[in-house]
């Protein structure tokens, strides 16, 4: 099995998994991407967050960290980035567990047709491995190595608008753990 159906199968997975651990209304989860991209993630609807203007936020949703809040997210919570930001993350256990073992972080950022964007992700604990998936869990952009190294990094020109998502993990299907660095430009 591809690494790539090893992804989608373990995003699926840690989807269902974090549903299960959701306290008091379920939601569904995502359907997955197509074969050989991780599934969406759970299904998270964003709201308007008090004080934030326009900005996506997770009222009462416990899985989902505010865009103002910069602290690390906790393990099986997905943050939120905007453009501009530098957000601390780590790779630890009890993150999303991917098909092959590896544990994943995952990010989202609202973005607008034809915005051109840079993701930059930087490690020295691991071989940084990075994906873009579109607002349906689709992947559109990749990389291991960002011309070279241990960091990775994705240049891509949105197609719409929409909540798009980004996928951190280690580039190889050994285990990896530590702290990291994840720009959005």
């Amino acid at each position: 099995m591809s690494r790539e159906a090893l992804l989608a199968m373990a995003l699926s997975a840690a989807a269902g998994g974090l549903l299960a651990q959701a306290a008091p209304a379920p939601r569904p989860a995502a359907p997955p991407g197509p074969a050989g991209t991780p599934a969406q993630g759970p299904a998270v609807q964003p709201q308007s967050a008090p004080g934030v203007p326009g900005a996506p936020g997770t009222l009462a949703q416990p899985d989902v960290q505010l865009p103002t809040d910069t602290t690390l997210p906790a393990p099986h919570t997905i943050g939120w980035m905007r453009v501009g930001q530098t957000r601390a993350g780590n790779l630890q256990d009890g993150d999303f567990r991917m098909g092959d073992g590896t544990w994943a972080d995952v990010w989202y950022f609202e973005g607008a047709a034809g915005q051109h964007v840079v993701i930059d992700l930087k490690s020295s604990a691991f071989n940084a491995y990075l994906q873009l998936l579109d607002a349906a869990g689709n992947k559109i952009a990749e990389d291991t190595d960002g011309g070279g190294g241990r960091d990775a990094r994705i240049t891509f020109t949105l197609r719409e608008a929409g909540r798009y998502q980004v996928v951190v993990n280690n580039e190889t299907d050994d285990v990896k753990t530590g702290p990291y660095t994840l720009s959005l430009h």
